[in-house]
């Protein structure tokens, strides 16, 4: 063995001796089947320990505070009269991939259709998600579900009052390979290809 391996030897022999082995238990730890079994994974995963230095390294992903605390509203309807109508002050919400969950009205389902100022009084009592979240999702589109494709995913938490008095809804939609947002008058019926995007978890 030339000095090179030498050296690697005698570190794996300076951290096993100061490790304090003896107070292990290797059924706990799994010693036969992650090791034993498999070495040459278990040897790739070595290596990489010592090549960061015989550190153990903890990445910790990064977090999306999603402000839910005013609407979303967008500038150039803001700049031409409309009005928030109603929202949902959710105070900071953490996104995770999964809490986010589609929901239908019974009144949606197996092909029936709902006018949408009724929808909004069948679904109030829903864990129904605010526009801040429709924004977050086209900032990183990464995070939204293929599943989503096909179908106009709608934010109840918000509405907004047109200057002609119209209440409408924001929804987030895909076509010619992009996310992108629109709006639904209330006075229009939904179908079942017009989920409400809810908070998983509640």
């Amino acid at each position: 063995m030339g000095d090179h391996t030498n050296l690697i030897i005698t570190a794996v022999n300076t951290l096993t001796a100061n490790a304090d082995l003896g107070s292990l238990d290797p059924e706990r730890f799994q010693v036969q089947d992650r090791i034993i079994r498999d070495g040459q994974r278990a040897g790739r995963e070595f290596r990489k320990f010592l090549e960061l230095g015989a550190e153990i390294q903890i990445v910790v992903p990064e977090l999306h505070v999603i402000d839910c605390r005013i609407a979303s509203m967008p500038r150039e309807w803001r700049e031409t009269g409309w009005k928030v109508e109603w929202h949902r002050n959710l105070g900071h919400q953490v996104f995770t991939p999964d809490a986010i969950r589609l929901h239908l009205a019974e009144e949606q389902k197996d092909g029936r259709i709902v006018r949408g100022d009724k929808l909004r009084k069948i679904i109030e009592t829903e864990p129904v998600l605010t526009d801040n979240w429709l924004d977050f999702l086209l900032e990183h589109p990464e995070f939204i579900p293929e599943s989503w494709k096909g179908k106009a995913i709608f934010f109840w938490g918000t509405g907004y009052r047109h200057p002609d008095g119209g209440l409408y809804v924001r929804f987030l939609s895909f076509s010619v390979g992009l996310w992108y947002w629109r709006c639904y008058w209330l006075g229009i019926d939904w179908s079942q290809s017009y989920p409400a995007a809810v908070l998983a978890s509640s």
